[in-house]
C-alpha cells in the first residue's frame, strides 16, 4: 500500500490522558486525530504500564497485545494509510533532550504526526534547543526507515538517556556546522 498523497495529511489534535482506575498515571490514553484528504481519522493507543496491555484502535481496526516494557512499537496498514506508533513511557534525563520532548509519536505515511502541518493553518511549535525533540528523533536519527521492523534496543531508562545524549551531540554538531557555513 502506498498511502495517500502526503501533502493532504494534516494534524487536527493530539492528547495524552491519565486514565488508570486506581492510580491515574498507571494507564495512558494517547490519541491522534488527523485529516487524510477529506477524511478525519483518530488513532488511539491505550497503554497500561503496570500490566503491559496495549490496545490500538483506528476506525474498524483494533490490535491488542500484552507486553511489558517501556517501549511500544506497532505498524499496520489501514484504509489508504501506512501507520506506525512508537512510544516510550520514559522521558530521557533533563539536559539530554528538549523540554517538550514528544514521548508518543504516530507516523502517518512515513511522516511523524508532530511535524505534520496543522489543519487550521496555525504554525507548529518551534523546536527550541539542540534536540532530540522526541522519540522519533531517537529511533530514526537519519529519518524514517520503512524497512526498520525491530523494536528499538532500549531496555531501560539509562540506555534511553545514553542514546538521547549521543543524538543530542549529533544535533548540536549539525546546528553548529550550519552556522559556520559562510553565505555566498
Amino acid at each position: 500500500m502506498t498511502g495517500s498523497d502526503n501533502t493532504s495529511i494534516k494534524q487536527v489534535k493530539h492528547s495524552v490522558e491519565d486514565v488508570g482506575n486506581v492510580i491515574k498515571g498507571s494507564k495512558k490514553r494517547i490519541s491522534w486525530t488527523f485529516m487524510l484528504g477529506e477524511e478525519e481519522r483518530t488513532v488511539v493507543l491505550l497503554w497500561s504500564k503496570s500490566s503491559g496491555k496495549r490496545q490500538v484502535t483506528d476506525g474498524d481496526y483494533a490490535h491488542e497485545e500484552t507486553k511489558k516494557g517501556n517501549f511500544c512499537f506497532h505498524k499496520w496498514e489501514s484504509r489508504d494509510a501506512e501507520l506506525h506508533i512508537i512510544a516510550s513511557s520514559h522521558t530521557p534525563a533533563k539536559g539530554k533532550v528538549c523540554d517538550n520532548f514528544c514521548k508518543f509519536e504516530l507516523i502517518v505515511n512515513r511522516q511523524p504526526f508532530s511535524k505534520l502541518p496543522n489543519q487550521d493553518g496555525s504554525p507548529l511549535p518551534a523546536e527550541e534547543g539542540p534536540g532530540p525533540y522526541g522519540i522519533f528523533d531517537i529511533v530514526y536519527p537519519q529519518g524514517y526507515d520503512i524497512n526498520f521492523t525491530k523494536e528499538a534496543p532500549f531496555h531501560n531508562k539509562e540506555h534511553l538517556d545514553s542514546v538521547a545524549h549521543e543524538i543530542s551531540s549529533q544535533f548540536l554538531s549539525r546546528s553548529s556546522s550550519k552556522e559556520e557555513v559562510p553565505a555566498t
